[in-house]
């Protein structure tokens, strides 16, 4: 039999998690962000170089999606979203493409640092692309590019992080220094979910 007083408290505990819940709107993990294989059209050269833009890969088909489904951080020339499981630390980067054929290039020294203490989680993988490789994506003109980026995954105590990019090789058209982007709070950075919603953007063709 449970005495009135544990009654009391059970109920305040409980109103106090569904209001918590009420106003995070978040899951404790999502879902890891849709995205789908881009097509290969012409391998990079042996003999790459960043200032021969002959010798860069190029792409097609890439994931595209629609302003309404923007990541919801502005960080440098793209807009940001985190996705956190239990196994990983997933973030989508959408980048507006001005012209037909635009080349992008992922640096493999890139990590998220927690602003409390320091730590840092380098990337482990961009899907579809190789690190530290200049290439075109093609067939993009006017629309939003979405890449996705995988990291090691966040501590639940990690609350505010920054991006940092290290220095890397430029060219006239590419500024190689290196950049750091924050502090972003982790949960603003998450995708807002309401029910029936998906966690797969829309797709353009």
């Amino acid at each position: 039999m449970i005495r009135p007083r544990t009654c009391i408290t059970m109920v305040i505990a409980t109103t106090a998690l569904l209001i918590s819940c009420a106003t995070n709107g978040l899951p404790a993990y999502d879902q890891r962000p849709y995205n789908h294989p881009i097509t290969l059209v012409k391998a990079a050269s042996p003999d790459y170089v960043i200032n021969d833009y002959e010798s860069f890969a190029l792409y097609e088909a890439p994931l595209l999606v629609d302003e309404s489904d923007l990541g919801n951080v502005r960080m440098g020339d793209c807009y940001a979203r985190l996705y956190r499981t239990k196994d990983a630390t997933y973030i989508s980067l959408d980048y507006y493409t001005p012209e037909n054929k635009w080349f992008y290039c992922f640096n493999s020294g890139k990590r998220i640092i927690d602003e409390e203490t320091g730590d840092e989680y380098w990337i482990r993988n961009v899907e579809n692309l190789p690190f530290d490789t200049c290439c075109f994506i093609l067939g993009a003109k006017g629309r939003y590019v979405r890449f996705i980026l995988e990291y090691p995954p966040l501590p639940k105590r990690v609350k505010k992080i920054s991006f940092f990019t290290p220095g890397g090789p430029s060219r006239d058209t590419f500024d190689g220094s290196a950049t750091r982007y924050g502090p972003f709070e982790v949960e603003k950075m998450r995708k807002k979910r309401t029910p029936g919603s998906s966690i797969k953007p829309r797709i353009i063709e």
